[in-house]
C-alpha cells in the first residue's frame, strides 16, 4: 500500500500561511512534505501545519517536522504543538513511560 499526504492551504493572512495536512506522515511522504514546506517557507515568514487530519506519523514524519522547524527558527527557542481537538488516546499512550 502507498502512503499519500495531502498539503492543502487552509488561509493566508500578510506574511503567515496556514496549511492543512491529511493523510500519512512516512518515509514515503516526507521528502515531498519538506520539499513543499520548504518552498512556502521561501514566501512567507510564518507557517502553520495543521495536523489533525494526519492518521499516521512515524519518525520520518517527526524528523521531518523537527528539521522544518530548525530552518524556519535557527535559534532554539521552546517548540510549540497545539491542538484544536484532544487528540486520540493511541498516540498519548505510546508517550507513557514502561513500567519497571
Amino acid at each position: 500500500m502507498t502512503s499519500v499526504l495531502r498539503i492543502r492551504v487552509a488561509g493566508t493572512r500578510g506574511q503567515t500561511i496556514a496549511l492543512t495536512l491529511t493523510g500519512e506522515m512516512d518515509l514515503t511522504t516526507a521528502t515531498g512534505l519538506h520539499h513543499n514546506v520548504e518552498n512556502v517557507l521561501g514566501d512567507h515568514l510564518t507557517v502553520i501545519l495543521e495536523l489533525s487530519s494526519v492518521t499516521f506519523c512515524d519518525s520520518s514524519g517527526l524528523n521531518t517536522l523537527i528539521r522544518l522547524r530548525h530552518r524556519a527558527h535557527p535559534s532554539p527557542p521552546l517548540p510549540r504543538l497545539s491542538a484544536r481537538r484532544a487528540p486520540s488516546p493511541e498516540p498519548a499512550a505510546a508517550l507513557q513511560p514502561c513500567p519497571r
